[in-house]
């Protein structure tokens, strides 16, 4: 299993969302250049034995969101 999972997200225009499966977490890279189009909702604590996604982001005029997965109600 991977304990982190990298991935560079990067928008001139329009959006990118980012959507986790449960128990995964994620938190943004240091190296992102402009945070404050980046918005992250996810957990910043992995279940055990799920991974990290560490997202570095260089949106332009579009954001970057990450969140988890919506449970369906029964």
């Amino acid at each position: 299993l991977f304990r982190s999972i990298e991935v560079e997200a990067v928008t001139k225009t329009g959006w990118i969302r980012l959507i986790l499966p449960d128990g995964w977490a994620a938190r943004i890279s240091p190296s992102s250049t402009n945070t404050s189009h980046i918005s992250n909702k996810a957990s910043d604590t992995p279940a055990p034995g799920a991974p990290t996604v560490v997202v570095s982001g260089h949106p332009v005029f579009g954001p970057i969101k990450i969140r988890q997965r919506q449970r369906r109600k029964s």
